[in-house]
């Protein structure tokens, strides 16, 4: 049997060639209808509902264009991953967020070792995807808050005091501060807080570097402050957050 019936075989069960030329089309037409709801929910954040639709859109198999079946799937999860780019870059996410995913997501999509993998590996980028875009999207604030936002997310050993910042962007501090604080709904300086304790956890739980090193690279040098600004937003010490290795 060559290699052809063997694939005929395993996959006759729920694909079917199309018996005519426009059937084809249909079938195409469905498909690329399927995947871009797929990617417009995606672009909304909606992690349940883009779930499913990726779950209907993986029964619908088609014709493979390779003989290797982990590469035909590898293959199609890098083009999933750079549409999901594209949709996160469309929700308002700056390049920064997206291409810090974007290159996490390819080095883990080659460890991958079979097809069934690679299927599940999709489910996994279709949730980093979502959380990103409903953590990072800018579309809803004006253009000075989303250039604070992603100045402050770019660099957090920087000097993000309200007098840089409005240095840095040529406004008045106490224009920014008022703006800021009604477009987020909280102060500059509680943003900048509460980004760098957010990346201290997950450095706590990510590397064994030392919490006084770990202060310095979210900004702090002082790490008796870095200690009571950490309880006062998680309500644990840095110490007692990496011992217990929950990170939500």
């Amino acid at each position: 049997m060559n290699e052809w019936h063997e694939w005929y075989e395993r996959y006759s069960g729920y694909f079917r060639l199309p018996d005519h030329p426009m059937e084809n089309v249909r079938l195409l037409e469905e498909r690329y209808e399927l995947e871009n709801k797929l990617l417009h929910t995606v672009a909304g954040g909606n992690e349940s509902k883009a779930l499913d639709l990726l779950a209907l859109f993986q029964s619908k198999a088609v014709l493979p264009r390779l003989d290797n079946e982990l590469r035909n799937n590898k293959n199609y999860t890098i083009t999933l991953n750079t549409l999901l780019r594209k949709t996160a870059e469309r929700a308002g996410v700056h390049p920064i967020h997206i291409d810090g995913l974007s290159n996490q997501t390819i080095r883990h999509l080659e460890q991958l070792t079979n097809p069934d993998q690679c299927l599940t590996f999709q489910r996994k980028m279709i949730q980093n995807y979502c959380r990103l875009i409903r953590q990072h999207h800018l579309k809803n604030y004006s253009l000075l808050t989303q250039k604070v936002i992603t100045y402050v997310n770019s660099d957090l050993q920087a000097d993000l005091s309200l007098r840089t910042l409005s240095g840095y962007l040529n406004v008045n501090a106490s224009y920014l501060s008022t703006l800021f604080k009604k477009e987020t709904g909280m102060p500059l300086t509680e943003y900048v807080n509460r980004c760098r304790i957010e990346h201290a956890q997950k450095m706590l739980l990510g590397t064994d570097m030392p919490i006084k090193e770990i202060a310095h690279q979210c900004g702090m040098s002082d790490v008796h402050y870095f200690n009571r600004l950490f309880k006062r937003i998680t309500g644990t010490t840095p110490k007692k957050y990496r011992d217990t290795g929950i990170y939500t």
